[in-house]
């Protein structure tokens, strides 16, 4: 007799408890073609497409699916309700992402992995790092390693919510800082958050990144808005 669980959004009985969610809710994920570089929806997958902008300072960029329903509403509840349970489901989504991206086209998996972090008040306001529990997940499964204290949220900067692209770029400025010693060990790494808006958290972490001599980096999103 298989143990029964129930799918986080329908509430229909899965019997592989670790997807989370049913193949029925799977598909119903907004998912699509789309640009490696900028994340934007294309007619086929493409490096790089026409709405692509030069200031992109990383590599691959690879998501999750669009931020609506019910990828939109798993992320909200285990970003503000304290539903952190939801880390392997997000983890996997993103998890099958990554290998489909790679069968679409082949990059090499990175050395390290790197979730974005939060302030520590933010941190203790909400009593985890949903990016760090995404990151910790992809680690295990990939068996990479995770690195949570090469940058650090300097500044506990206003809400990125309800801002526009000019106003995201100056609020993240200078909020990050690196703690990074040895660069050069690691030329190839993956950053891992939640949800990709405009770009202006990582860009700001990448450029730190570039300074330090990282090659290639990477970034993996559960879900762009």
């Amino acid at each position: 007799m298989f143990p029964l669980f129930c799918c986080w959004v329908c509430q229909r009985t899965i019997f592989i408890g670790k997807n989370g969610i049913c193949c029925f809710c799977q598909a119903t994920i907004s998912q699509s073609s789309y640009c490696f570089s900028c994340g934007n929806r294309t007619h086929c997958y493409t490096k790089c497409c026409g709405r692509c902008r030069a200031e992109q300072n990383w590599d691959f960029l690879v998501k999750g699916g669009e931020f609506l329903p019910p990828l939109s509403s798993l992320i909200h509840q285990f970003k503000f309700h304290k539903a952190y349970y939801l880390d392997r489901c997000l983890a996997r989504i993103l998890l099958l992402a990554i290998k489909n991206a790679r069968r679409e086209m082949y990059f090499a998996m990175p050395d390290v992995i790197i979730p974005v972090p939060l302030h520590h008040k933010r941190w203790w306001q909400r009593g985890y790092n949903q990016s760090e529990l995404i990151a910790l997940q992809l680690g295990k499964w990939l068996n990479i390693p995770v690195e949570m204290a090469w940058i650090e949220r300097q500044v506990n900067t206003p809400s990125q919510r309800g801002l526009t692209a000019k106003a995201r770029h100056k609020n993240i400025c200078n909020a990050f800082k690196l703690n990074l010693k040895n660069p050069q060990n690691y030329q190839r790494i993956a950053i891992v958050d939640d949800v990709f808006t405009t770009g202006a958290t990582t860009m700001e972490i990448c450029r730190l990144f570039r300074r330090a001599g990282v090659k290639e980096i990477y970034i993996w999103v559960v879900a762009t808005a």
